[in-house]
């Protein structure tokens, strides 16, 4: 992934997005964060705010939680789609 932004990852499912952040542990690879309903709104805010201070680089999530990509990336953001 980048090392100066963030990247944010859609997946169609939240399954997907869990799936995305198990593999991403397992391979290695840094810390990834994941945005589902699924997700306690505790989790969900713990994970929004790390993504947002560039604790954690990397966030998975699942579509009813794209309209906050905008917000999330004040500054340098990539973001992929897979549908």
């Amino acid at each position: 992934m980048c090392r100066l932004g963030r990247t944010i990852v859609f997946f169609s499912t939240k399954h997907s997005a869990h799936r995305a952040k198990i593999l991403f542990g397992l391979a290695g690879l840094p810390p990834a964060a994941e945005l589902h309903g699924n997700m306690t709104q505790a989790a969900r805010l713990e994970s929004l705010e790390k993504f947002r201070k560039v604790q954690i680089p990397t966030e998975f999530r699942s579509p009813p939680h794209a309209s906050g990509a905008a917000t999330s990336c004040a500054h340098s953001c990539y973001i992929l789609c897979f549908l």
